[in-house]
């Protein structure tokens, strides 16, 4: 039987939860593209103002088309 994925499909608008205070999710303050085809988004908290970053593989457009 296939698995659904449960998670909400708009938690990637959301920041990741505050892996300190674990009060809150965690806020969008910059995005950029570092190294072509890698975007680093960096997060910060706004209750203890923990920092995060994340770095993301961007799809090419060839890859968008062929899905």
């Amino acid at each position: 039987m296939p698995q659904t994925d449960e998670r909400d499909p708009l938690e990637h608008l959301n920041g990741p939860l505050c892996l300190r205070c674990r009060a809150a999710r965690m806020s969008l303050t910059h995005t950029e593209e570092e190294y072509p085809g890698y975007t680093r988004r960096m997060f910060e908290c706004p209750v203890c103002g923990e920092t995060m970053t994340q770095w993301a593989g961007v799809a090419s457009k060839s890859e968008d088309m062929s899905t």
